[in-house]
């Protein structure tokens, strides 16, 4: 489903989703009248198709709700995050806004896409610094939220969506779950730390948090012993909302109509 129009609010008002039509269903129709062989298979096939459309409508309507629920507990996390800011670090209504962009822009999209480049501790006494890029920094089907869209979008059988300014919106529940557990995180880390909070130190503390964990969010290739999925097939786990919808046991599909076996040289299956 892909959200055409929105209210002032930002609820949706229209969407198109993707549909089903049997056609030509004047042909259909005609060979289910009587009973004769072909008749029946079709009079059956069209009774499984309705019975399979309403499966995924039901699953549809669910999907729908689940993805509500995790896009809602997401915003109430900023929207406490601000809070926080605001009332506890003494830090102003605007700058707390800056913060939480921040949060997304240097530590969410980089951990999902592994693209980040971090300053890491060099473990010595010195208390130094080294650079270090992610796995896939410098690729550019990945070098944004953005363009991870548009890279999914190419893959064929995928279905994300999302527009410019909302890379969110194409997140799939894998990716939905990664952005909540790092708001979270992060409001953790601003609400431990003691005194009053500067965007300096607030950028400070996301960068730290996103190079300490900067490969917590990647997937695992299961053909790679111990490695990861490339930059195209990350940006698929975590950004095509086709992934949400994989079950691990779908219901059975339409059964062939005699017609169709015949036209494949298949001999007709026995009526029940």
């Amino acid at each position: 489903m892909c959200v055409t129009e929105r209210g002032n609010d930002g609820a949706p008002m229209r969407a198109k989703a993707r549909g089903i039509d049997l056609t030509p269903k004047g042909k259909i129709h005609l060979w289910s009248s009587g009973d004769s062989e072909l008749a029946r298979g079709a009079r059956d096939y069209m009774i499984a198709c309705t019975k399979r459309l309403k499966d995924l409508l039901s699953h549809a309507i669910s999907y729908h709700a689940q993805q509500n629920d995790e896009t809602a507990a997401s915003i109430d996390t900023r929207n406490e995050t601000i809070e926080l800011l605001v009332s506890s670090k003494e830090m102003s209504e605007a700058d707390a806004k800056c913060v939480v962009l921040q949060i997304d822009r240097l530590a969410t999209f980089p951990m999902l896409l592994g693209n980040g480049k971090h300053r890491i501790p060099a473990n010595n006494e010195a208390g130094e610094w080294r650079e270090e890029n992610g796995l896939h920094y410098g690729v550019p089907e990945v070098r944004n939220a953005m363009t991870a869209l548009q890279t999914v979008r190419c893959m064929p059988g995928t279905v994300t969506t999302g527009s410019r300014g909302n890379a969110s919106g194409g997140l799939n529940k894998t990716g939905r779950n990664n952005q909540n557990q790092v708001r979270n995180h992060l409001y953790n880390a601003f609400k431990r730390y003691r005194g009053r909070l500067t965007i300096p130190v607030a950028i400070k503390l996301i960068k730290r948090y996103a190079a300490l964990n900067k490969d917590n969010l990647l997937e695992m290739d299961p053909n790679v012993e111990e490695g990861y999925l490339n930059a195209t097939e990350q940006a698929r786990s975590q950004f095509d909302s086709a992934e949400d919808m994989l079950i691990s046991a779908p219901a059975e599909e339409p059964m062939a109509t005699p017609a169709w076996r015949a036209q494949h040289g298949l001999a007709s299956a026995p009526h029940e």
